[in-house]
């Protein structure tokens, strides 16, 4: 599982949960705005690997 928390100052705004596959790749695009900080962590030591990573402002 991957964990994307994003937050505006030191308010956390969303909060989502993405299985992971070594199978397929995941694209999430969760459009939101006014974000200052965008953490990604992963659960039960998976690792992850981003590519071609985005962030707009």
């Amino acid at each position: 599982m991957a964990l994307i928390e994003c937050w505006l100052g030191e308010q956390l705004v969303a909060s989502d949960q993405l299985a992971l596959s070594a199978l397929t790749p995941l694209h999430y695009a969760p459009m939101l705005k006014a974000i200052t900080r965008v953490r990604l962590s992963t659960k039960h030591s998976w690792q992850m690997v981003l590519d071609d990573l985005t962030l707009t402002g």
